[in-house]
Protein backbone atom coordinates (compact mmCIF):
# COMPACT_ATOMS: atom_id res chain seq x y z
CA UNK A 1 0.00 0.00 0.00
CA UNK A 2 1.40 3.26 -0.91
CA UNK A 3 0.79 6.94 0.72
CA UNK A 4 0.23 9.91 -0.84
CA UNK A 5 4.42 10.13 -0.67
CA UNK A 6 4.73 7.18 -2.58
CA UNK A 7 6.19 5.55 0.46
CA UNK A 8 5.73 1.91 1.41
CA UNK A 9 3.67 1.83 4.58
CA UNK A 10 3.26 -2.27 4.59
CA UNK A 11 5.69 -4.78 5.29
CA UNK A 12 6.65 -7.00 1.97
CA UNK A 13 4.94 -10.21 3.33
CA UNK A 14 3.78 -11.72 0.15
CA UNK A 15 6.81 -10.57 -2.01
CA UNK A 16 8.48 -12.60 0.90
CA UNK A 17 6.51 -15.58 1.06
CA UNK A 18 6.57 -15.77 -2.87
CA UNK A 19 10.68 -15.35 -2.72
CA UNK A 20 10.91 -17.62 0.48
CA UNK A 21 8.81 -20.50 -1.62
CA UNK A 22 10.85 -20.40 -4.41
CA UNK A 23 14.06 -20.43 -2.28
CA UNK A 24 12.80 -23.47 -0.25
CA UNK A 25 11.47 -25.33 -4.31
CA UNK A 26 15.01 -24.64 -5.75
CA UNK A 27 16.81 -26.09 -2.51
CA UNK A 28 14.06 -29.19 -2.06
CA UNK A 29 15.26 -29.81 -5.64
CA UNK A 30 19.27 -29.99 -4.68
CA UNK A 31 20.16 -26.92 -6.24
CA UNK A 32 22.29 -24.24 -4.67
CA UNK A 33 24.84 -26.42 -2.94
CA UNK A 34 27.44 -26.76 -5.44
CA UNK A 35 26.63 -26.12 -8.95
CA UNK A 36 25.72 -23.33 -11.27
CA UNK A 37 23.18 -21.40 -9.69
CA UNK A 38 24.42 -21.69 -5.99
CA UNK A 39 26.26 -18.17 -6.20
CA UNK A 40 22.86 -16.60 -7.37
CA UNK A 41 20.75 -18.24 -4.71
CA UNK A 42 23.43 -17.07 -1.99
CA UNK A 43 22.34 -13.96 -3.45
CA UNK A 44 18.70 -14.16 -2.92
CA UNK A 45 19.14 -15.55 0.28
CA UNK A 46 21.11 -12.26 1.21
CA UNK A 47 18.33 -10.12 -0.30
CA UNK A 48 15.82 -11.95 1.85
CA UNK A 49 18.05 -11.83 5.59
CA UNK A 50 18.27 -7.82 4.02
CA UNK A 51 14.57 -7.37 3.90
CA UNK A 52 13.85 -8.91 7.06
CA UNK A 53 16.66 -6.69 8.47
CA UNK A 54 14.48 -3.60 7.00
CA UNK A 55 10.90 -4.99 8.07
CA UNK A 56 12.41 -5.16 11.80
CA UNK A 57 13.84 -1.51 11.43
CA UNK A 58 10.69 -0.61 9.35
CA UNK A 59 11.87 0.34 6.38
CA UNK A 60 9.48 -0.91 4.31
CA UNK A 61 9.88 0.95 0.66
CA UNK A 62 13.87 -0.99 1.25
CA UNK A 63 12.31 -4.13 2.33
CA UNK A 64 10.15 -4.33 -0.60
CA UNK A 65 12.73 -3.61 -2.80
CA UNK A 66 15.29 -6.02 -1.82
CA UNK A 67 12.22 -8.61 -1.48
CA UNK A 68 11.57 -8.14 -5.00
CA UNK A 69 14.85 -8.16 -6.06
CA UNK A 70 15.04 -11.72 -4.60
CA UNK A 71 11.57 -12.91 -5.95
CA UNK A 72 12.63 -12.05 -9.05
CA UNK A 73 16.04 -13.81 -9.44
CA UNK A 74 15.09 -16.91 -8.15
CA UNK A 75 12.13 -17.00 -10.51
CA UNK A 76 14.38 -16.36 -13.10
CA UNK A 77 16.76 -19.72 -12.15
CA UNK A 78 13.34 -21.68 -11.77
CA UNK A 79 12.33 -20.75 -15.05
CA UNK A 80 15.88 -21.46 -16.75
CA UNK A 81 15.85 -24.83 -14.91
CA UNK A 82 12.18 -25.69 -15.92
Amino acid sequence: MLNLLGCVTQPPIQEMSDARQSLNALVAEGYGESDEYSREIQIAEMLLDIAGDHIRLGNYDLAHQRAIEARNLLQRIHSEIH
